[in-house]
């Protein structure tokens, strides 16, 4: 197995997407045992802090395990969509949608009405400040 080099926007993002890629393609499969870091950070060309940060973020995802002294594996079988939490929240469900909108909008209505009552004549005149800013670039 081998893997392209990396040239990217954000580094970790994107050997994340390509290890998720190979979860995703099947490449990797559950119970498989990924390259060393330093197989993958060379592979990739990218350092090994890089390589971590995106087992780990995959990891967190709960698609692969780090077993102590024998090396990080895969979990799961990865389906398209795993990054991304909010849309398997929601999936194409409308009424889910509707319903996050509408906490959504409890939370922040509820969070100004607390800003606003607890705001200190410095936290308004700072408002003021950055309101006038925005009119200022805006025009």
């Amino acid at each position: 197995m081998s893997f392209g080099p990396i040239k990217p926007k954000k580094v970790a993002d994107a050997v994340f997407e390509q290890l998720r890629t190979r979860l995703e393609d099947g490449s990797l499969g559950p119970g498989d045992r990924l390259p060393s870091e330093r197989e993958l950070a060379e592979q990739m060309r990218v350092s090994r802090p890089v390589v971590r940060e995106a087992i780990n973020m995959l990891v967190g995802q709960g698609l692969l395990e780090i077993r102590a002294r024998r090396g990080v594996f895969v979990r799961a079988a990865a389906t398209p969509g795993w990054g991304d939490p909010l849309t398997n929240l929601i999936g194409e469900s409308i009424d889910r949608l509707i319903e996050l909108l509408d906490v959504r909008r409890i939370l922040e209505s509820q969070t100004a009405a607390l800003a606003a009552e607890f705001a200190s004549p410095r936290d308004i005149d700072d408002l003021a400040a950055i309101i006038d800013e925005f009119e200022r670039v805006h025009r």
